[in-house]
């Protein structure tokens, strides 16, 4: 059957792949459901589900899809993460970090899916001095005119800001660097196509004062710079994440301002100020917009500004606290609406107060004036002894202020915390059903690893259509348990596991080929007839999948 259209969303983060970034892993927590009560509408809610290590969706879903819960990591990738997602047609197009087994260097991802989580084609790329590339949160892929995609960058041990653009089919079109040694460290955050070129928005470490400095910088098509402009000023940091073009010689600029805690001696110094630049092709400010000026504990509310039909904006971010038995500030992420002067009408508060890790990353709109937003979360479960988990978060809210529901998944659980979970980019499909990517990283075992892991609910915020809040747990599918051997191959390839199981063989396209049910701790496949390439063997015991790539020689 045809795969559903969507469209796009975004996320990643940290270098080497370890628990302060976007994770991966396989698991489930105790389930977590929550429902709002709505003025006028009926109670929405959700059931939460996990499922696995190395999943992909099911072609065999109809029309009415099921949602899904999948993970990918494979042979060729020691860890893989996924940061963002937009639509193409009616293909996913995803890009993330993947480390190579051997060498440990960490490469661009890129990967193109159907909407029911099928691999299509997928690409890795290294820097060829041996230096890892590093995408933040907020990194937005986009579709560029001639068809191909762009991001935004940077190498992490030189810190030279890059762009990198891929043609249509995920292969280099160039790797553009930037290097300046006059500053210590350089983030890159997105970019946007002009007419003749790119335009980019980032911050610098200044050498001086120690305080970040935002940058635009614009580029010919290329990617060769025409010229950079430095917003900021001493002793304040300034940090732009977001680029918006407005018309053909007008651009806006958005992040904050302030001062945080690791820069001042006394916490109630601390504070941030969510700030709007107007500026022209040139980089020459026309208009500035500052919000209010928060003190400790402060408050970050501006990304993902985004317009509406009204001529109005929402936008994503947290409001802090201190609460007692705490070490720092918490975060309760929030949607915001604001109006044309980017002041706030109406704020939607999501969850509460339970970590400085609370955060949102991305925002999309919705069918019927709705907005669907992603992040991550961590609960806590009173003890004794009280502990958390951290989940990746789903909510949808609406235009008149109303949170809709939330949901919160996992894919590995230990109550001691050994794993992170973050949702980043986000689409909402013509059916209103919502595909989400983000990382999931894992300490456990030893040396640890990272996940990509997508997730596909519906309108709804259900895994299967009319899910209820009762809540459930399942047990785990624990994919290491599952043998699959030769690989490589040449003829038959053997699967072995735990009890019955079921398996489908896909191609490259995500066509199914072979399929065997009621399997009993061990089956095969013939591969004999079928020319050398790579092959993915879905391995599924309920609602509950993994997947395998395989490779005939």
């Amino acid at each position: 059957m045809k795969a559903e259209l969507s469209i796009s969303g975004i996320i990643n983060y940290e270098p080497g792949f370890s628990s302060y970034n976007y994770s991966m892993t396989i698991g489930r927590i105790p389930g977590y459901f929550q429902s709002v009560d709505l003025p006028a509408k009926a109670l929405l809610v959700w059931f939460n589900a996990a499922i696995f290590l190395f999943t992909i969706a099911s072609p065999t879903i109809t029309q009415a899809q099921s949602g899904f819960i999948q993970s990918y990591c494979f042979e060729n990738e020691s860890s893989l993460q996924f940061n963002d997602l937009i639509l193409q047609n009616d293909t996913l197009v995803m890009y993330g970090r993947a480390r190579h087994p051997m060498t440990g260097q960490i490469g661009i991802y890129f990967s193109k899916m159907d909407t029911l989580g099928n691999i299509l084609i997928e690409t890795t790329h290294y820097d060829s001095t041996g230096d890892d590339y590093f995408f933040d949160i907020n990194a937005d892929l986009i579709i560029c005119s001639d068809g191909g995609y762009a991001i935004a960058g940077k190498t992490f041990f030189r810190g030279y800001s890059i762009i990198i653009k891929f043609n249509y089919d995920g292969f280099l079109d160039f790797v553009k660097e930037h290097p300046d040694d006059s500053v210590l460290h350089t983030t890159h955050w997105n970019l946007i196509e002009t007419q003749s070129g790119y335009m980019t928005v980032g911050a610098k470490q200044q050498m001086s004062d120690g305080k970040w400095d935002a940058f635009v910088m614009r580029t010919d098509e290329s990617g060769n710079k025409i010229w950079e402009t430095s917003y900021g000023q001493q002793e304040v940091w300034e940090v732009f994440k977001e680029i918006l073009s407005i018309s053909e010689n007008e651009f806006l600029v958005s992040g904050a301002a302030g001062l945080s805690t690791s820069q001042v001696q006394n916490p109630s110094q601390q504070w941030s100020q969510n700030r709007v630049l107007k500026i022209d092709s040139t980089g020459n400010i026309s208009e500035v917009w500052e919000g209010e000026i928060k003190f400790y504990p402060t408050s970050v509310g501006m990304s993902k500004l985004y317009p509406t039909i009204d001529e109005n904006w929402f936008s994503i971010g947290s409001n802090n606290m201190i609460i007692e038995g705490y070490d720092l500030p918490v975060n309760q992420v929030e949607v915001t609406k604001r109006n044309e002067s980017f002041e706030a009408i109406e704020t939607i508060t999501i969850l509460d107060h339970t970590s400085s890790k609370n955060i949102l990353t991305d925002l999309t709109p919705g069918l019927n004036q709705e907005w669907v937003t992603v992040g991550r979360y961590l609960h806590e479960v009173p003890g004794p002894p009280t502990y958390y988990y951290d989940a990746g978060l789903i909510a949808k809210v609406n235009e008149a202020g109303d949170l809709l529901w939330t949901r919160t998944d996992t894919l590995f659980y230990d109550a001691s915390g050994y794993s992170d979970h973050y949702l980043g980019g986000v689409v909402v499909l013509p059916s209103g059903s919502i595909i989400a990517c983000g990382q999931v990283n894992s300490d456990i075992p030893a040396p640890g690893k990272s996940y990509g892991w997508l997730i596909k609910v519906d309108k709804d915020g259900c895994i299967e259509p009319g899910c209820n809040p009762t809540s459930s747990s399942s047990s785990l599918l624990d994919g290491t348990a599952f043998e699959v051997f030769p690989n490589p191959l040449s003829d038959q390839l053997n699967v072995s596991g735990p009890g019955r199981f079921d398996l489908e063989l896909l191609d490259s396209n995500g066509r199914l080929l072979q399929s065997s049910n009621g399997n009993v701790d061990q089956a095969s496949f013939n591969l004999r007839t079928y020319p050398t390439g790579n092959y993915y063997l879905r391995i599924k015991v309920g609602s509950r999948w993994a997947v395998r790539k395989v490779v005939k020689q």
